[in-house]
């Protein structure tokens, strides 16, 4: 009877045992495939995040020498319009286009036959064999009108490995007139792609039409043709994938790399960014080894210590949150304060000077507000304050930003919006405050109406000048009897 429940004991105690150790094989398990994902996923935030710097780069760059030909053709064919033979005055202007593009070895101008026209900054002598090139033929063959870009090659034995990027010249009635074509070295691409972080042994490729190799850092150990892409990423560039991520064996060396994928803009140029995954992994194996030597110890306490530090992180951002929201907003009103309505002004002033964009200001202030205030006290006017906040709200699109910068004084940008335009949202917004009504603990609502100026973005003005215009505007409608709308007069 002894034994057979020492047995029972034993199995009990074995079968107790065999389940913690179960139990903790399979949390030690749950624990590495855990730490894998979050490190594969760390590489693709990381890889991810340098292709889509690299991505805005080369975009930024390859839009700046596409206005930079489109400007020289459209001079060019201004000249072959009007029968214009100097080509001085031709060379005089690509050099004032190029003195923006320190990027961009030269402009040439080729005729149709392919001899040269212009080109100021390539030396020596002028260049032969321009129609030969693919290019050049595209553009001449398949009426392209948009830009073309060439694989590496060299002009001279000596000279610099370049890309050609090139545009279609016309005569007035449409015929081929020849190709505008811009130079950018290879260099200055593989500086570019160095400029990223992926590690020790990372890489990162740039690739143009048919996925060939255009440059890459570190440097190709050769030269590259179009089958040197990995499958993967003919397979997402064949399925219209603009991003995307993968793994792939390096042809050029080998190393199995994880991939982020993105395509530039609308150009036929696909940049790819790779980190070793032994390099990024092996962060994860030296970390497991700690986890599993001491995992029987330190387990509970890794999960106490996350759960504090979760709780002490969420905390603090909702502390941040509520901060920043502080930081921002009129606490009476809800939006944006004097010193937020201003950075956020500069900033869009800034983008519509960058995109040549119109920006309008409205300047709004409560008409006989003193007088509200006297007659119903001043929780009557935060009331009436906060209503007008709201009919903002309601009336202005998400892009406008509308802010409190005086006791009863708002100020409203509108972004992408003409004098015309600008007006008939004022109309429409003194339109609503006049008919909203602000409730009273006791008797009738209160009615208000607002005046409002409007000026528009013109000229060299700053901020400050539009504001100034704005409320000169303001003050006339205030003039002119109040609970109207006035745009300032640029020519009085």
């Amino acid at each position: 009877m002894e034994q057979a429940k020492e047995g029972r004991f034993v199995s009990r105690l074995w079968r107790v045992m065999a389940g913690l150790l179960v139990l903790l094989a399979l949390l030690i398990g749950q624990s590495i495939y855990t730490s894998r994902s979050q490190h594969e996923e760390q590489a693709v935030v990381e890889t991810y995040s340098v292709a889509r710097v690299l991505e805005s780069d080369l975009g930024g760059l390859m839009g700046k020498v596409k206005l930079a030909l489109h400007t020289v053709a459209l001079e060019h064919e201004r000249r072959l319009a009007a029968g214009s033979g100097d080509g001085q005055a031709e060379l005089t202007y690509i050099a004032s286009v190029l003195a923006n593009l320190p990027e961009v070895l030269g402009i040439r101008v080729f005729d149709a036959d392919g001899r040269e026209h212009a080109g100021p900054e390539f030396a020596t002598t002028p260049e032969t064999g321009a129609a030969e090139q693919p290019y050049f033929v595209r553009l001449r063959d398949e009426y392209l009108s948009g830009l073309v870009i060439s694989r590496p090659h060299s002009h001279e034995p000596a000279g610099p490995w370049v890309i050609d990027l090139a545009r279609r010249v016309e005569h007035p009635d449409g015929r081929f007139a020849g190709a505008v074509v811009a130079r950018v070295p290879i260099d200055r691409l593989v500086a570019m792609l160095g400029a990223g972080d992926v590690g020790r042994q990372g890489a990162v490729t740039l690739h143009g039409e048919g996925l060939a190799v255009i440059a890459r850092h570190p440097p190709l150990p050769g030269s590259a043709t179009s089958s040197d892409a990995p499958a993967a990423l003919r397979d997402l560039v064949s399925r219209g994938e603009t991003s995307g991520t993968f793994h792939a064996i390096s042809p050029f060396d080998g190393v199995e790399r994880l991939y982020s994928y993105r395509k530039v803009a609308d150009y036929p140029l696909h940049v790819t960014v790779g980190r070793a995954t032994a390099e990024y992994l092996g962060h994860w194996r030296r970390d497991m080894g700690v986890v599993g030597a001491l995992s029987s110890v330190l387990f509970g306490v890794g999960i106490g210590a996350t759960l504090m530090v979760d709780r002490a992180w969420r905390r603090q951002r909702k502390v941040a949150k509520l901060l920043e929201k502080q930081a921002h907003t009129d606490a009476l009103t809800g939006i944006a304060n004097r010193r937020h309505f201003f950075e956020v002004a500069d900033a869009e002033l800034a983008r519509s000077r960058r995109y040549e964009a119109p920006l309008s200001m409205l300047m709004l202030d409560i008409d006989h507000f003193k007088e509200v205030n006297d007659a119903h006290g001043h929780r009557a006017g935060d009331r009436v304050l906060q209503q007008l906040a709201r009919t903002c709200l309601e009336v202005l699109r998400e892009v406008d930003v509308v802010g409190r910068v005086g006791g009863e004084e708002f100020a409203i940008l509108l972004p992408e919006t003409e004098l015309e335009g600008a007006v008939e949202v004022a109309e429409r917004l003194r339109e609503a405050v006049g008919r909203a009504e602000v409730p009273r603990d006791e008797g009738l609502p209160i009615r208000i109406t607002a005046s409002i100026g409007v000026a528009t973005l013109s000229g060299t003005a700053n901020l400050d000048t539009l504001m100034r215009q704005a409320d000169a505007a303001l003050y006339d409608a205030k003039h002119r009897g109040r609970n109207r709308v006035r745009a300032f007069d640029q020519e009085g």
